[in-house]
Parts: structure tokens; sequence; C-alpha cells
């Protein structure tokens, strides 16, 4: 086991920088109080960090708004190598295989495959629309959202199906562009889009197996996905900017159960032991037991709708 693992490094994203720190447990932490010999090393870039470091072999990948993607030694800091692109790199990247699969976001978005070891471009691939979304890899094929769902070949960069629901116009805001990212799962293609629909699209033919539509007395502009879906134990837990969490069944849409926050949640959920966690912008973290669907009051004692709605 090399140095980095021993340590059991926690890597971050803060500001215009990607640091690396030891993970110790507080009461609490602020600018203040955070000691900087937890720090193990710091890297700078020339543009703010939305993207998520994946960490394969060694190496941290990551995307930055100075239009480049980042290989960075995940022991020492030290940069590997960088690759220019077109515009901003919000997205986490995708390492499979030898290959870093990454997107850049503007118009028209770009999705790339490029040399984990070297950082040389092997292909590129546009969309017709914007990409907000990090790229899915299953089974050779790079999954993205953009003015559809795409299924790209993850060796040659060609284009496999698009998905587009019926009525779909990328140029009227809400009818359909795919903002959060795809989960794959036995074969099935879990995603969300703004026209406040989630999604079950087969993985090999791009077919829709089922479409869930979000139905609420929040405007019809405010229902929008962009949560990433998370499946579990054969339910589907996704986020709608309508200010509720939604359980579904994997196998037919059917809603299992539905939770209500006070605002929008961008947060993608996570399911752990039996509990699924997510944010919302109410400012509240909420833990929902994915059982029982009781709600942990410790999280959650000031939210301010009422809370879970079951339809049984």
């Amino acid at each position: 086991m090399n140095e980095i693992s021993r340590r059991n490094v926690l890597t971050a994203v803060a500001g215009t920088g990607i640091a690396a720190t030891g993970i110790a447990t507080v009461e609490r932490t602020s600018a203040e109080s955070v000691d900087d010999n937890r720090t193990l090393w710091e890297y700078e870039t020339d543009g703010l960090i939305g993207s998520s470091p994946t960490i394969i072999d060694g190496t941290v990948y990551a995307g930055s708004g100075d239009y480049s993607v980042y290989a960075i030694d995940a022991e020492t800091g030290d940069r590997r190598w960088t690759f220019d692109t077109n515009d901003i790199v919000p997205s986490s990247p995708a390492v499979t295989q030898g290959v870093v699969f990454v997107t850049e976001e503007w118009f028209p978005g770009r999705v790339f495959a490029l040399d984990a070891e070297a950082g040389d471009e092997l292909w590129q691939y546009e969309p017709e629309g914007t990409v907000h979304s990090s790229p899915t890899v299953y089974d050779r094929t790079v999954f993205v959202g953009s003015d559809g769902l795409y299924a790209i070949d993850a060796t040659r960069g060609e284009r496999k199906w698009r998905f587009r629901p019926d009525g779909f116009d990328w140029e009227e805001p809400g009818t359909g562009s795919f903002r959060c990212s795809p989960v794959v799962v036995d074969g099935t293609v879990f995603v969300g889009n703004d026209g406040n629909n989630v999604f079950a699209v087969d993985a090999d033919s791009g077919e829709k197996e089922w479409r869930f539509d979000i139905q609420s007395d929040i405007a019809e502009s405010d229902r929008e996905i962009i949560s990433s879906p998370t499946v579990v134990d054969g339910t589907v837990f996704v986020g709608s900017m309508d200010g509720t969490l939604y359980a579904l069944n994997a196998e037919t849409g059917k809603k299992q159960w539905e939770f209500g926050t006070g605002d929008g949640i961008w947060s993608s959920p996570t399911v752990f032991e039996g509990a699924v966690f997510f944010g919302s912008q109410d400012a509240h973290v909420y833990a929902l037991d994915t059982v029982t669907d009781d709600v942990d009051p410790v999280v959650t004692d000031r939210r301010q709708r009422d809370g879970l709605r079951r339809q049984r």
C-alpha cells in the first residue's frame, strides 16, 4: 500500500484550487479552527472548480473553470498533465480502462476521451446543445445529458443513439434538456430532465422503459430534475426543484413515496445502511429511513413543509 493510501486522504474542492487533507474527527469546523497541518498539498488553477475530483491509480483528475482538465499526483500534488478545452469543465471525470472521459459545458458542449497517462486526446464528440452533466461509463458506452440523452461508443467516439422525449425542443426552457448525470444499473439508464420527468431508458437500444411525470402544486417551470438519481435495492431516489424527494420503483417507475422540503433539491441523494441522505435549498440536510420513511428529527426538526406524503 502506498503512502497516500495509508494516510486515508480525503480529496476536496476549495475555491480555485485542489486540496488534499488528512481525515480528522471534530465537533465543529470553521475557517479559524482548521489546523494547517492537515493540508498535505494544494494545487492552484486559474479558474473556479465545480468538478468533483476522481482518483484512480494514484492520480487526481479534475476539471476547472479555466478551460482545462488536470491530472495531479495524489501523493505529491505535482501536475502530471493538463488538457485544454474551449470552455469551462464543471463535470466530474469518469476514468476507466486507462481513459478519462470528461465534458465541457457551453454550446456546443463536447465530450472528450483522454489518455489517462499522457493526457492526449483520443476522441471528442459534440452533442447539439450545452453539456451540464458528468459522463457515466457502462459496458463500453459513455452516457451524457445535453439536448437529449446520448449514448456514445467509448472506443470510437461515435454516437450509438440519442433519446429525446416526445415534444422535445431544447430552445424552449423547461421542455426537456438533460442537465443531471445519468445512472446505469443492470442495463437501464435512469435520468431526469428539465421537462419535469424521470426516465428509465434501455442502455442498449435507447428505447424508453418508463416515464414518471412530476405532478405538484409548484409552477411547472420549477419542477426540473437537476439532482442525479441514486438506485438502490430496486428503488430510484431523485430530487426535484419542486422541493420533493421521490422514491420510484425501478422496474415500473411507479411512485413509492415522496418527501417534501422547503425549497428545491439540487443535491443528489446518497443511500447508506437503510437511510437516504440529501440536501435542500431550504438549508437543511435530511436523512430518511428508506424502509419506513421515517425522518431523522435531529437534522430535519426545522423543515418548512408537511414532510412525507405517502402514496400506497
